[in-house]
């Protein structure tokens, strides 16, 4: 009896498995990469250092669907990664991208019935019922349309990383890219890094150390209304500039763990992803680069 319950099991099992493996998305994606001249190797590489990279700066807490997910709460309340942020994604993109039109293109007449896949039927179905203004409005369908489970599918997480390189593309050129957020200039911590990679606040110059008190005494009095506008220069180097977001997160992230503490007893870390959320949104990370002409 034992004996056939665990081979009734097995054959369950692998039926559930199958149709995990057989999601349009993960169908298209092997596509994809199966039709590369190097086996998808590079397109595969591309998505495992921007997720590598978002892990480092501890913008994902892992890799779960869930941690994702928050990323596209932050967006939806207009806070987005720097432009600085996919300056690396955007040259390996250059490199894998014309051929993933193609292939894509080829693999969807080849093995789908429909031309665009389920999330993309949803996100066009909300899209033409809904007045989209900014990037903010895409994220908010994102999270309607997207399960956790969705968002650890490799064709998914590529095409968010895509979203948010175009999102944090300022609209100056009337070309179709999506609007910046908004925000209130006066009512904004401005920082401004020049080509010297001096850092100055109210056009005072300030050390790193200063930079962190002032910016926490911001943060602190305005909570989920602090909005931190990062000036930079075309000449600031890349690495002062990735410091400089450093510091910002760093502060914001130490304040998150106090709040964690005071209110729930627990580190920020040991929080449920409910509270997470909710801590979140007390002390956002809404960081606006401007390059300064």
């Amino acid at each position: 009896m034992n004996n056939k319950f665990f081979l009734c099991f097995l054959i369950l099992l692998g039926i559930k498995l199958q149709a995990q493996n057989n999601k349009p998305e993960i169908v298209l994606i092997e596509c994809i990469y199966t039709n590369y001249s190097d086996d998808g190797i590079a397109l595969k590489q591309l998505i495992s250092n921007f997720e590598n990279q978002l892990l480092e700066e501890k913008i994902l807490a892992d890799s779960s669907g869930s941690s994702y997910r928050r990323i596209i709460k932050q967006m939806a309340n207009d806070t987005f990664l720097s432009n600085h942020f996919f300056s690396n994604f955007s040259d390996e993109w250059e490199k894998v991208g014309n051929s993933f039109d193609r292939l894509n293109k080829n693999c969807r007449n080849t093995i789908l019935k429909e031309n665009l896949l389920p999330f993309e039927l949803k996100v066009s179905d909300l899209i033409t019922k809904k007045n989209i203004q900014s990037s903010s409005d895409i994220a908010q369908i994102m999270l309607q349309v997207f399960s956790d489970k969705d968002l650890e599918l490799e064709y998914i997480k590529l095409n968010l990383f895509l979203f948010m390189a175009t999102a944090a593309t300022t609209n100056t050129n009337g070309s179709d890219k999506l609007l910046p957020p908004i925000y209130d200039a006066e009512k904004a911590f401005q920082i401004a890094i020049n080509s010297d990679n001096e850092i100055f606040i109210s056009k005072h110059l300030v050390s790193i150390s200063q930079l962190s008190e002032l910016l926490r005494t911001y943060v602190v009095k305005n909570t989920s209304n602090s909005t931190i506008l990062l000036n930079y220069n075309k000449n600031t180097t890349y690495g002062d500039y990735m410091k400089l977001q450093q510091v910002i997160l760093s502060n914001i992230e130490a304040i998150k763990h106090e709040y964690a503490l005071e209110t729930y007893s627990l580190n920020y870390e040991a929080l449920s992803i409910d509270e997470k959320d909710k801590v979140d949104t007390m002390y956002p990370l809404h960081v606006i680069a401007i390059e300064i002409k």
